[in-house]
């Protein structure tokens, strides 16, 4: 008898430690997935996003979510809780020049922006004279862009600037209380479905090509450089998810379509036509800064506040391991 029990107890131990075991496993297997939220706006960076977030990984997990105005991005970074964001490269740049701690990791929004008249009347940029253009958000690209092109045309004081959401924008747009507005893709195609004339005063992409011999870096992926310093595997899964995302919508763009239309508030075969315009490409911020250091001169030529007053230094710049 005794030596049964002592059989008994010796099963028994086993299976509490197995169970131990086994529940230590499934601890660490939780543990190498790291849950992650990246915030995004409206804008091209959204489409890859959301496939990056299906796409399975061992090492995190991602969450996806949205914003819409530059007060809210700010609010986010300087309270710190969420490590990623796509945010335009001069808020990322000013916001480092301010102190806070981001670290650009890609470039993933080129070009993709527009400004564009519902009016009959406006064919090129010195028909704006005298009228409103409507831009998504003071002191971002399309502000300081649109300024730009602007002041060398001689305009610059003759035409007014009102500041909105893009959402708020459409709706001006659509009930034509605007006729004059910088839009990105792909929400500009939305606008042309809807719209009986609809002119491409600018294309800035094309511009800045004819200027500069290259694409328009606008807006990347950042990231909290406390959090990265202590995950970095973590935020070489992210670049890996975002550039096997895609990679897949060169492929076929239906599943990214599908995930990310509603988000945009338009029909998924409108969404599928705008994927024809946007210059999809994801560049490391090491391989990407002579591009972005050429976009910041121009910044910092026009607008030297809207950097932070100088170009930042090696340290904003992301280096994987």
């Amino acid at each position: 008898m005794t030596i049964w029990r002592s059989v008994c107890s010796l099963v028994v131990c086993m299976a509490v430690i197995s169970g131990c075991a086994s529940n230590a496993e499934q601890s660490v297997q939780q543990e190498e997935a790291i849950k992650v939220t990246v915030l995004t706006p409206k804008s091209p960076a959204l489409v890859s996003t959301m496939l990056a977030s299906t796409l399975n990984d061992e090492v995190v997990s991602m969450e996806v979510k949205t914003w819409d105005t530059i007060e809210q991005l700010l609010a986010v970074v300087q309270d710190g809780e969420i490590p990623f964001v796509i945010a335009p490269l001069n808020i990322g740049a000013n916001a480092y020049a301010q102190g806070l701690p981001l670290q650009l990791v890609d470039v993933n929004t080129w070009g993709a922006m527009y400004l564009i008249s519902l009016s009959p009347d406006v064919d090129e940029l010195a028909d704006l004279e005298g009228e409103a253009v409507y831009i998504p958000g003071r002191g971002g690209p399309p502000d300081l862009l649109t300024d730009y092109l602007l002041s060398k045309d001689q305009i610059s004081e003759e035409v007014e600037r009102v500041y909105a959401a893009v959402p708020e924008i459409m709706q001006l747009l659509a009930s034509g209380e605007a006729s004059h507005a910088v839009l990105p893709e792909p929400v500009l195609s939305g606008l042309r479905a809807q719209s009986d004339h609809l002119t491409e005063v600018l294309d800035y992409d094309a511009v800045w090509q004819q200027m500069f011999g290259g694409s328009l870096p606008q807006a990347g992926l950042f990231v909290q450089r406390e959090w990265a310093a202590q995950h970095p595997e973590a935020v070489q899964a992210v670049h890996a998810k975002y550039t096997e995302a895609v990679a897949r919508i060169e492929q076929d763009a239906a599943e990214a379509v599908q995930l990310s239309a509603e988000l945009f508030g338009m029909p998924e075969e409108v969404l599928t036509q705008a994927m024809q315009r946007l210059p999809l490409q994801v560049m490391q911020a090491s391989e990407a800064r002579a591009e972005v250091e050429q976009y910041f001169s121009i910044l910092l030529e026009a607008s030297p506040d809207s950097i932070g007053g100088q170009l930042p230094d090696e340290g904003f710049y992301y280096q994987f391991e």
